[in-house]
């Protein structure tokens, strides 16, 4: 097993910005029909949130991210697998899995949200070989050495107790399985956060705005360093993906951002009871700091992939790779937080 000689850091010379913008397929993508914000709101204030996610926020900030990630995952387990995928949403890094894998893969993929996973079964629910189920990350209702990986897109951030969880993957993976994750480095790589933080600083109370700024919090590096050697799992490669991500306007920004947020549907309790003004002045923010639609925003991830080094069983193959993949270089300098 060879782990990466800086396994913090970002690469040495980051990859620059891709000339070409980082789109969904179109399929994913709303259309907007009108410069009238009220208009345009009105016909999605009556859809479930899941439908808001899938067609404004995932296209966001999921599908740049899912490609790298599952990139990274098929290139490093073998043809034939059994993959558990942990906070799978509605499914769109789900689908980026499945279509990567290959058709002798089997996903299980899980989420404590049934909104989020009824949306899934109803527009992915004929992935072959894709099964879906509500799973707890800190309690997994698996046998233990159950599955060749697990992967988790933008999802460890936001669980409570990070190293259960990390100890329950560690326990459902095989001797030698593979663990992949991504989160989001410091919000100087990605000024849409910090747009998003002074917009709503003055419609949204701290603690709900805390929600999308920091589930990881300062030194998030050390952080994550521990809760893997914590869970005796073994770094073996950390990468950075950046991309470009065109959406129509800000307007599909602000609406996904604030009305498709899982972190943020308290907003509507907790703060008022009509969050138009809050996705105004955020979409208002986002045509000052990125310009008329189509807007086009610089986004960057990171993403981490382990093994499990448990040696006890007589099964354990360091090598289960049947694929190349090759790991980023890493600097020392460590991202600063997460958010």
């Amino acid at each position: 097993m060879h782990a990466a000689a800086n396994p913090t850091g970002y690469a040495r010379t980051p990859a620059p910005i891709p000339q070409q913008w980082d789109s969904p397929p179109a399929s994913n993508i709303l259309p907007y029909r009108s410069r009238d914000r009220s208009a345009a709101r009105g016909q999605l204030r009556d859809q479930r949130y899941t439908e808001i996610y899938d067609r404004h926020l995932g296209p966001l900030i999921s599908h740049f991210a899912a490609r790298d990630l599952v990139r990274r995952v098929a290139g490093a387990v073998p043809r034939r697998c059994r993959v558990l995928e942990i906070g799978c949403g509605t499914g769109i890094s789900t689908e980026h899995l499945w279509r990567a894998l290959g058709p002798q893969a089997e996903i299980i993929a899980t989420d404590i949200d049934d909104a989020m996973l009824a949306h899934a079964r109803r527009h992915r629910g004929r992935l072959s070989k894709v099964h879906y189920r509500n799973a707890d990350a800190q309690a997994l209702p698996f046998d233990d050495h159950a599955f060749d990986a697990v992967v988790c897109q933008f999802g460890l951030m936001f669980v409570a107790d990070k190293a259960r969880a990390l100890s329950e993957i560690a326990r459902v993976l095989r001797p030698g399985g593979l663990v992949a994750f991504n989160v989001w480095p410091d919000a100087r790589e990605n000024p849409l956060i910090g747009v998003m933080r002074r917009a709503l600083g003055t419609h949204i109370d701290a603690p709900t705005l805390d929600i999308p700024a920091s589930p990881f919090g300062s030194g998030v590096a050390t952080i994550i360093d521990d809760l893997i050697r914590g869970a005796r799992l073994e770094t073996e490669e950390v990468g950075v993906v950046q991309a470009i991500v065109e959406r129509p306007d800000a307007d599909d920004v602000a609406q996904g951002l604030i009305e498709g947020n899982p972190g943020l549907r308290r907003l509507r309790t907790s703060t008022t009871n009509d969050d138009s003004a809050v996705v105004d002045a955020l979409a208002e923010a986002i045509d000052a700091a990125f310009g008329p639609g189509p807007v086009r925003i610089p986004m960057q991830a990171v993403a981490y992939l382990a093994r499990n080094v448990d040696t006890a069983s007589a099964n354990y193959a360091p090598a289960m790779a049947t694929r190349s993949s090759r790991p980023l270089s890493m600097s020392s300098r460590p991202p600063k937080a997460f958010i």
